[in-house]
């Protein structure tokens, strides 16, 4: 091969290697892979804690005296233990009524502020809220009489209006003025009302249905209950115990019987033979009321008082009242309620509490729409008693005969005003305890 073809082979090759680089340089380079994600869990964020929460009082200090912000608090909610202090620190040199600004910091360095009184006050003296003049009058004199003994009341009219410090002024003569910070105390424990609790074996509990609690100081009061060994698969009666406690630490108990009775009658009979009682009694046409006051009538016509009743059972009671026509006023009760409650009508049991009746008295509390009233079905008591009618002036209504016209007041959706007019006693109740009951007489016109 001659040089002239070498040379013209190579410059060839050359060129087939140039373009070949310049294609391999001009493709694009293809992404590299993403790497693959990590099986690590990542750490969760640990939620930021709720902010401190606090409620302050107004607090009182001696003039001079340095003042403590914790006095001023009367609730706190926060993490760990707070730390309490002053936004600006007050000036006690003179006595008198101050604002103050109290601030709490928690353990993980959250604050909260609030503001509130300060008492600077020549003397200070502790007593129950519920204290009257005369009371807190003698401690005071008893705390300085030497110098409180000779002074009035600036404002002879005055009384304790909240818990914490209450300013009272006094003076002696025309010159002479002292402020007295009475801290007023919470030492009333609250009042817990539940009446007894009646359940049917492996029924659910509702602890607090029906709990009332009332305090004289606090709105919301801290309620446990200690069910103990109650068994609701296991009839017997237990003891349970209710423990309320207001913010001021005063504490009461109240023990309830919570009873589990095994089913004798089931719902579905006796919602059996009461719709079979409603086929002769009532009507489509009926209005509520109309229904209640046939339910009410069948109650106090077709049930006979007497012997007696079991206060646990209410759906055999109600079925008893139903098909065997007999019983006392729990069995009229508790007949009156199924009966009513399948119209729709709400209904609560009402139970006497009077010192004068030792025995129980059980009636209905309904409301049909337009408001709470009393209805008693049981035939046994004073409003069955025939009254002389008397008309509008009060004289009797006389027949043609000439003799007085009787008739029996009955206690059908009525107020309590009226039943008070039958026997002041005989349906006395724990009125707080209960829904208000109106004091307009029933119109009827619930539809």
């Amino acid at each position: 091969m001659n040089i002239t073809l070498k040379k013209t082979i190579c410059v060839i090759l050359s060129l087939v290697s140039f373009f070949l680089l310049c294609a391999c340089g001009s493709k694009e380079a293809e992404p590299a892979p993403a790497p693959e994600a990590s099986e690590t869990p990542t750490a969760e964020t640990t939620p930021a804690p709720d902010p401190p929460v606090m409620r302050l009082r107004p607090f009182a200090c001696l003039a001079g005296e340095v003042p403590r912000a914790e006095d001023a608090v009367s609730d706190y909610e926060g993490t760990g233990t707070a730390v309490f202090g002053f936004k600006t620190v007050p000036d006690t040199s003179e006595t008198g009524e101050y604002p103050v600004t109290v601030t709490a910091t928690d353990e993980t360095g959250q604050s909260v502020s609030a503001g509130t009184t300060l008492i600077v006050a020549d003397l200070i003296v502790r007593a129950p809220l519920e204290a009257k003049r005369r009371e807190v009058t003698e401690l005071i004199m008893a705390a300085d009489f030497e110098t409180f003994g000779r002074t009035s009341y600036e404002n002879p009219n005055w009384e304790l209006e909240h818990l914490g410090a209450n300013p009272v002024y006094m003076v002696f003569g025309t010159w002479e003025r002292y402020l007295v910070a009475v801290i007023a105390e919470d030492t009333v424990p609250p009042v817990i009302h539940l009446p007894s609790k009646n359940y049917y074996v492996g029924d659910s509990i509702a602890y607090m249905k029906g709990l009332k609690v009332w305090d004289n100081a606090d709105t919301d009061v801290e309620v446990t209950v200690d069910p103990g060994d109650l068994d609701p698969h296991k009839a017997g009666i237990y003891p349970v115990v209710y423990t309320a406690t207001d913010d001021d630490g005063n504490t009461t108990e109240l023990t309830v019987e919570f009873t589990f009775s095994e089913i004798t009658v089931t719902e579905e009979q006796v919602r059996e033979k009461c719709d079979e009682i409603f086929s002769r009694i009532l009507t489509d046409d009926m209005s509520m009321g109309e229904k209640a006051y046939e339910i009410y009538k069948f109650c106090r016509n077709e049930i006979t008082y007497g012997g007696g009743s079991d206060k646990t059972n209410y759906l055999a009671e109600a079925y008893r009242g139903m098909t065997e026509g007999l019983g006392d006023c729990f069995t009229f009760y508790s007949t009156a309620t199924f009966m009513l409650r399948e119209i729709g009508a709400e209904v609560i049991r009402v139970e006497r509490h009077d010192e004068e009746f030792t025995t129980p008295h059980y009636w209905c509390l309904v409301n049909l729409g337009t408001g709470w009233y009393h209805l008693d079905p049981c035939n046994a008591g004073p409003d069955s008693i025939p009254v002389v009618a008397r008309d509008m002036n009060g004289d009797p209504i006389v027949s043609e005969d000439g003799t007085p016209r009787l008739y029996i007041p009955g206690a059908f959706m009525v107020t309590t005003d009226y039943l008070r007019g039958i026997s002041v006693g005989y349906w006395n109740f724990d009125e707080e305890f209960y829904p208000e009951v109106s004091s307009t007489p029933y119109s009827g016109t619930e539809d």
